[in-house]
């Protein structure tokens, strides 16, 4: 038994199941698709870079 493993049976008697780490596993972040997991692996930003799109309304004035 791992160290971890041990502390819990000394505490509990009895080793925690794989189904409960399988559930402590489900809590991490979950991804809407392959593109935004493969974005974030990449480092890029998990939201939309602000400083490329700007954050002001656009007026007809700005419009080419």
């Amino acid at each position: 038994l791992s160290p971890d493993e041990l502390r819990l049976f000394r505490l509990y008697g009895r080793v925690p199941s794989q189904s409960h780490r399988f559930a402590l596993h489900l809590k991490e972040r979950k991804y809407f698709d392959s593109g935004d997991y493969a974005l974030s692996k990449a480092g890029k930003g998990n939201s939309v870079d602000v400083g490329i799109i700007g954050s002001l309304h656009p007026a007809p004035q700005n419009m080419p």
